[in-house]
């Protein structure tokens, strides 16, 4: 078997070929899509750097904490696959302007384990390595040394399932903890040893027969989230679970069909044409809630594919709301609907998402501080699109925008909460320019009273906690913060 290897994609077959015939892996041992149905998903003009042995800690802690006590000898040893956007030399590897060139071509690695199910393990692979990327998501910038070479990649975390040390549950919850550590300082990546420890149960938790949304919860909790538990018979749940994706928050879905149930996450949302908004926003206009002739679109209704990572496919999977499993072969996954979602929460977040919506539609429909009474945008229609940031980040987007001058200073001199609702404010024309009218800033960490409201703004109008009046404020539109999800616009980076 190879030390490492430099080969074009078409060439990795080979060396993945011989990997499982070292390990003994049949044709009929690979995992749901195995390591091919990977490699077609990617762009056909990457090239790859193969390195063997590869000590891999989290197949290693699944290695001493399960497969090591069973007959069937099973290595500890993987292979790791790194993935560059073009050809790269093995001189490239020993030069300092090789290793520059090394990092600008760099876009990942997998890392397959010696395992008959689910050998594709650990993979952090920037969306930049697929062929279709037309979409937005959550990214960590990720460490990693090839060659000898420090490298970094912007990616979500994704293994699949092997079955029995890992099913889609503990997949889940790995992907989202892997993200979380890489960060923030105060989270720390879990290894599976850790998951199986971190809910109590009468029953063996290994070989794993999947967890509960409630365990999944649970785990979350004992992680240190303050995680919050989503049903389907909840008011505006598919509205709520698209608030959180427009946070920038991994949101684990509970999915359930005649077959059984499956879990997965939701990272992101499709990059729709602005043709298609402008349609949907249209239609729902001539129908949307009308307060005094007034009709609020909420931006979470319009109906965007989900960008998922499922253990069960290659990471970045697209699929509607209503058709989570849509790119299944497999029939039995076809009935599958979204049944709950958990939300990893900051725990000094208390306002959740149903209570933020609550609060911008009471602010705006208000007689003392409503858009109808208030703003001087003579329109019968706004558009909402809310998420959730912190006060820092949204103080820094300030700074660097566009926004007016007078604007930026009093955000800038606020006293914000660490953790804010913001409820963007437009028309139609100046939505579909990406720009916002208004205004609305909640704080996260408070109740659902209305000294939670930090900032109320429409053109004309403005009220905010370090003023001591309102103001007449003609500020003209601003750019919108679209910090939390990564795309193209940031060319795939933090």
């Amino acid at each position: 078997m190879i030390r490492h290897a430099i080969v074009p994609i078409s060439q990795i077959i080979q060396i993945v070929k011989d990997f499982e015939q070292q390990n003994e892996i049949r044709p009929t041992d690979r995992s749901f899509f195995g390591v091919r149905s990977f490699i077609n998903d990617l762009r056909a003009d990457l090239w790859c750097y193969a390195d063997f042995p590869y000590v891999d800690k989290v197949y290693r802690d699944s290695y001493y904490f399960y497969f090591a006590s069973k007959l069937d000898n099973f290595s500890r040893d993987c292979l790791r696959i790194g993935f560059f956007s073009s050809e790269i030399k093995d001189e490239d590897f020993r030069t300092k302007a090789g290793n520059l060139i090394l990092q600008e071509k760099f876009l990942g690695y997998t890392i397959l384990r010696p395992l008959r199910k689910g050998n594709p393990g650990r993979t952090m692979l920037s969306p930049k390595a697929f062929k279709n990327h037309k979409f937005l998501c959550e990214l960590v910038c990720v460490d990693t040394s090839i060659g000898g070479v420090k490298l970094k990649t912007f990616a979500f975390p994704w293994t699949s399932q092997d079955t029995e040390s890992m099913t889609c549950a503990e997949s889940s919850i790995w992907s989202l903890m892997e993200y979380y550590g890489n960060k923030y300082p105060e989270r720390t990546p879990v290894l599976p040893s850790d998951i199986h420890k971190a809910f109590e149960r009468p029953t063996r938790v290994i070989p794993s027969e999947g967890l509960t949304l409630a365990e999944i919860a649970t785990a979350l909790s004992r992680f240190g989230f303050g995680t919050c538990l989503y049903n389907h018979d909840t008011i505006d749940f598919e509205s709520l679970l698209r608030y959180y994706i427009e946070s920038g928050i991994p949101v684990i879905l509970g999915l359930e069909g005649i077959n059984g149930g499956h879990a997965v996450v939701a990272i992101g949302h499709e990059e729709m044409e602005l043709s298609a908004i402008e349609n949907i926003l249209n239609t729902h206009l001539m129908g949307t809630v009308s307060v005094d002739n007034l009709q609020i679109f909420d931006t979470s209704n319009i109906p965007r594919c989900l960008v998922q990572i499922d253990d069960n496919h290659p990471p970045y999977r697209l699929a509607e709301f209503n058709h989570p499993c849509s790119y299944y072969v497999d029939s039995s996954f076809s009935d599958m609907q979204i049944k709950h979602f958990v939300v990893p929460l900051h725990k000094r977040i208390y306002l959740e998402a149903g209570k933020a919506k609550l609060m911008f539609k009471h602010i705006l429909n208000s007689s003392d501080f409503g858009w109808k009474c208030r703003s001087k945008q003579k329109c019968n229609h706004v558009i909402q699109r809310a998420f959730l940031t912190t006060g820092n980040s949204y103080k820094h987007y300030a700074l660097s925008s566009d926004m007016d001058e007078d604007l930026k200073t009093i955000i800038q001199a606020m006293d914000m909460p660490r953790f804010i609702w913001v409820a963007e404010l437009s028309i139609m024309d100046i939505y579909l320019q990406g720009r916002g009218l208004g205004l609305i800033i909640l704080d996260a960490t408070g109740s659902e009273e209305m000294n939670s409201a930090k900032m109320i703004f429409y053109p004309g109008f403005l009220k905010a906690v370090n003023l001591p009046d309102d103001i007449e404020a003609n500020f003209g539109s601003f750019a919108t913060y679209r910090n939390n999800l990564k795309g193209d616009w940031s060319q795939w980076t933090c």
